[in-house]
């Protein structure tokens, strides 16, 4: 395993992209990150499924770069556009050592994928020191198989997503057919590797599987509840999510998929332990990493800023509603 995270940047293929460029040398693939991390936002944040937001809240780290860049992204900012800074491991430490100092009950990984080798030498680094905290992988369900066995070094706790089911949803959305069928496998494996305690256990660790419900895309929503009714039902919670938010402004934002039919889908797949989130008020999900705080405060507090670093918790040193860009 050593022999692997030393050598996964030389010939990368963390994701089923297999770009194989050589990172270390300055060779960016799909993803569009070197071999250094990059890092765009840190906070308590508050908005996650309630297994996970114990103590003040997820100690949330969000990367820069993504495997799959979605169409609709509600975070395109970091995934696509590169807002974030180049940091090293020791800074990368010390904002997991901030995020705990000011009450995270984890540290929740978003789109981490290309930085696997990285993170596996940090965490390391830190549970050798005595760093107690779950970690929490938050990403698209979108990694390869050398990913994974890396990944299972450190990771306590899987929320992933699968965002589609089939190859004709995979290849319209992402350009990469096979998505539906990865998100799967990779579903299984946390599964298998993070057995399912009680969603009330104070010490929670499991894998929560997310489906965006999305207009246009019913019968994929279909197609992941009945799968996942059949594959993991009682190894896995699940977690319907509704605040699709149109991003490209192309189409209307509600499923014809109503609340009622969502629960009676559940139901007949035999899902009986997860959560299907309130509709609500769409735009306070999208976050602005312009920001020093990229939530509206309610949800999250922020403890680190690409632009500003480190924050002072207690009495912000920078304006929360300063827009940085």
């Amino acid at each position: 395993m050593d022999f692997v995270k030393a050598q996964a940047y030389d010939t990368c293929h963390l994701c089923p992209r297999y770009c194989g460029v050589n990172r270390t040398k300055g060779a960016v693939g799909f993803c569009g990150r070197g071999a250094s991390f990059t890092i765009a936002s840190a906070v308590v944040h508050r908005g996650e499924e309630p297994p996970l937001i114990s103590g003040k809240g997820s100690g949330t780290i969000f990367f820069t770069g993504c495997t799959l860049r979605c169409p609709f992204c509600q975070n395109s900012q970091i995934s696509s556009e590169g807002m974030g800074t180049e940091v090293d491991d020791e800074t990368f430490m010390k904002i997991c050592t901030a995020l705990t100092d000011a009450g995270a009950g984890n540290i929740n990984l978003v789109t981490g994928t290309p930085f696997i080798p990285t993170l596996a030498r940090c965490f390391e680094e830190l549970r050798s020191s005595g760093f107690t905290l779950p970690v929490v992988w938050n990403s698209s369900g979108f990694e390869s198989p050398e990913g994974l066995e890396i990944l299972s070094s450190f990771v306590d706790i899987y929320l992933l997503d699968m965002k589609v089911a089939t190859r004709e949803a995979s290849a319209k959305l992402f350009s990469y057919s096979e998505y539906g069928e990865i998100a799967q496998q990779t579903a299984l494996f946390a599964a298998d590797r993070a057995p399912l305690s009680s969603p009330e256990a104070p010490d929670f660790h499991g894998t929560i599987l997310r489906h965006l419900v999305m207009p246009g895309f019913e019968d994929e929503t279909k197609r992941v509840i009945r799968w996942f009714g059949e594959h993991l039902a009682g190894k896995a919670l699940f977690s319907l999510m509704l605040q699709f938010v149109d991003t490209k402004g192309t189409k209307g934002t509600e499923a014809a998929l109503t609340e009622d039919e969502l629960l009676r889908l559940l139901d007949e797949a035999g899902i009986e332990d997860g959560f299907l989130q309130e509709p609500g008020d769409d735009s306070l999900w999208l976050p602005d990493f312009a920001r020093v705080n990229p939530f509206p405060k309610e949800y999250a507090d922020p403890v680190w800023h690409w632009k500003h670093g480190f924050l002072d918790t207690n009495n912000k040193t920078v304006d929360e509603k300063d827009v940085l860009l």
